[in-house]
């Protein structure tokens, strides 16, 4: 078990890759198990690169994981204030607590799309007690600021310290730092590299503290950047660090910086998190130019996000030109009759939908809840470059043809019946989607990608039923 080839610093990570890969080759017969966030181990270059076979994904928390984690965190959080006791009235005000913050994330579909993630539910949680009768924040970006707030200005004051961090610009010193490891590409620094950083940033600030007596007290009080190795540091999620350097950057107006790295996954979340601080019609209308079209539609969805009437319409305006551009290399791809692409192509668009990357699968809940109008423009153009042979509104018609029902329930004879017709079974067996016209509705295939996971008919029969909400 190798966990987290991430936090490996990036200039050593070469050379850990190809001992990783040695002992792969060394010991063929032992189960290699490696954690990392994806980007640390795409970076790597083609001699340098992981050899695993199989690679999965950490899944988000279900509502039962949430429930459990904040209820066992508030648990902890309240033994730890009350001395270690665990008796009754303890546990009352725990669960008191943890009943309201989950009331509300159940209440809000944006609280619950957060929640989904450990990192930003703990944040979550950790703002709630707080802050306990305040809104919670509805959007990351919101959530990140609150956060910073809280470790930097409210901390300090309600533990009543004398700190530097409340008689300076704690978070401007920081947003400068961020943005400078981002533009070196350093998730960790070493102090000798750090406290000259430091020095500078507070010097152009016009600040007096010594760069040493600054580091001190934002490692030990705001908790921000953390000690991982010995005179080694980090910020304690590279979340951080890109919220702080996005926020730089919309503060000094530099977005025209953000320009060469429309391809770069480094930059992206980063990009990300800028998007949703400003209007961000312009740094789209660049996206496109550039034919960085992808990101421009997770900028949209981010943004759309926000209440601000004004800025939807100038949004709306791009909105047509942004998804007739991302669905370019699809329509190619089927007006040339390439189905195997136009397949690849299919899912690719759809798992970016729903947030996710390339190899991830989809949970239920994100097909219940797919955007029609991308089910609908996607089935449209498989229907029109196919003379009618193909797409998810041939599948769903014969599927109910057949007798299926779309309930999310598994229908075997129906199931089965349907197979058949599309080529999916040939003598009760499942077969290997082809990529031809042999049969009227076996393509897309993509979505099986999901389907099967949960058992082919359930999933099928799940999908069939936003197919028949969205009236395809």
């Amino acid at each position: 078990m190798l966990d987290g080839f991430d936090e490996v610093s990036r200039d050593q990570r070469p050379a850990v890759a190809r001992w990783v890969n040695e002992q792969l080759r060394r010991y063929r017969k032992s189960v290699f198990i490696l954690t990392s966030r994806p980007k640390a181990y795409r970076e790597q270059g083609a001699a340098d690169r992981l050899e695993f076979a199989t690679t999965l994904w950490v899944r988000d928390f279900n509502a039962e994981q949430r429930q459990r984690f904040v209820n066992q965190w508030y648990l902890c959080q309240e033994r730890y204030t009350h001395g270690g006791r665990n008796t009754p009235d303890v546990q009352k005000i725990a669960e008191q607590a943890a009943k309201d913050l989950l009331a509300q994330i159940e209440a809000r579909s944006e609280l619950k799309d957060l929640a989904k993630n450990p990192l930003l539910l703990n944040m979550i949680v950790t703002f709630h007690r707080r802050y306990p009768s305040a809104e919670l924040p509805k959007r990351r970006v919101e959530l990140y600021r609150e956060m910073c707030l809280l470790q930097l200005r409210d901390r300090p004051a309600a533990r009543q310290l004398e700190t530097l961090l409340t008689q300076c610009d704690a978070q401007t010193i920081l947003q400068m730092l961020s943005l400078a490891m981002m533009r070196g590409r350093l998730e960790r620094i070493d102090r000798a590299k750090l406290l000259p950083g430091l020095a500078k940033c507070l010097q152009q600030q016009s600040e007096t503290t010594a760069a040493q007596d600054f580091l001190e007290q934002v490692v030990q009080i705001s908790e921000l950047l953390v000690e991982r190795e010995p005179d080694e540091f980090e910020f304690a999620h590279l979340s951080f660090q890109e919220y702080l350097a996005a926020t730089q950057i919309a503060q000094t107006h530099q977005e025209s910086l953000l320009y060469e790295h429309f391809n770069d996954d480094w930059w992206k979340p980063t990009i990300l998190l800028y998007a949703t601080q400003v209007n961000p019609t312009n740094l789209i209308r660049e996206m496109m130019q550039r034919g960085a079209t992808d990101l421009a539609y997770l900028c949209l969805q981010e943004t759309t996000k926000r209440v601000d009437p004004a800025l939807a319409a100038e949004l709306n305006a791009l909105k047509q030109t942004v998804q007739t551009s991302r669905y370019q290399e699809l329509e190619d791809y089927l007006s040339q009759g390439q189905w195997q692409e136009a397949d690849n192509e299919t899912y690719r668009l759809m798992i970016t939908t729903v947030g996710k990357e390339e190899g991830q699968y989809f949970e239920p809940e994100e097909l219940l809840n797919f955007p029609c109008e991308e089910l609908r423009a996607i089935d449209q153009l498989w229907v029109q470059c196919s003379n009618g042979h193909f797409g998810f509104s041939v599948q769903k018609k014969m599927y109910l043809e057949c007798g299926g029902i779309p309930d999310g329930k598994y229908h075997k004879e129906a199931w089965n019946k349907f197979c058949h017709a599309n080529g999916w079974q040939v003598n009760d067996q499942y077969v290997d989607v082809t990529f031809n016209t042999s049969a009227r509705g076996h393509l897309p295939g993509t979505h099986l990608v999901c389907v099967w996971r949960w058992g082919g008919g359930v999933g099928f029969s799940l999908f069939a039923s936003r197919l028949v909400k969205c009236n395809l």
